[in-house]
């Protein structure tokens, strides 16, 4: 449903009717349609968590290597782009809990706390005369990806595949780029 009508056209009753659930019982768990969106949110936090955990645990020592770690976010951002492919109704909840000022805050302690997991990638990088500190930069490079790959769901499907891989080298090349710097 969130897939079709967005956080706007999402109602308690629609829900109850479309599942066969009471309205009463429905309400009973969410007191509205953003408190299930949150439901939602919180599920798809925890999946994508877990996409990148293993990603970021399979590559393990391999990231000890700073050439390697541009690798590993290529194969993140196949890891999320796939992850929104084989789930349409994920791009639509989180640009509705984008659009949503009571759930933006549960999308923002989300972005963070996937950088926070991206952190000990990144801090080997940073020379230690710069200002930037790698939690920010950890930040910066998941709503890099996390907003690429929403623009790149409007796309049709040639031109997302092409937008994938464009910020694929993009990240590729900023990681790189780091990394060359702090040798």
């Amino acid at each position: 449903m969130v897939a079709e009508t967005g956080l706007e056209g999402l109602s308690v009753r629609e829900i109850g009717r479309r599942t066969g659930i009471p309205i009463a019982s429905v309400y009973h768990y969410f007191p509205s349609a953003a408190a299930m969106m949150r439901a939602l949110a919180l599920r798809q936090f925890a999946d994508v968590e877990r996409l990148i955990e293993a990603r970021l645990e399979e590559a393990g020592g391999l990231l000890s290597d700073l050439a390697r770690a541009p690798l590993v976010a290529s194969a993140v951002i196949d890891d999320l782009a796939r992850y929104l492919d084989e789930r349409p109704g994920a791009a639509a909840v989180w640009a509705a809990l984008r659009s949503h000022p009571e759930l933006r805050a549960a999308a923002l302690a989300d972005e963070i706390h996937k950088a926070r997991s991206l952190t000990p990638v990144v801090a080997p990088m940073l020379h230690e005369s710069r200002t930037v500190t790698a939690e920010h930069l950890a930040l910066v490079i998941m709503e890099t990806i996390s907003a690429n790959l929403m623009y790149a769901r409007e796309l049709g499907v040639d031109h997302q595949r092409l937008h994938v891989s464009a910020l694929k080298l993009f990240i590729e090349a900023g990681l790189r780029e780091l990394s060359v710097a702090r040798r």
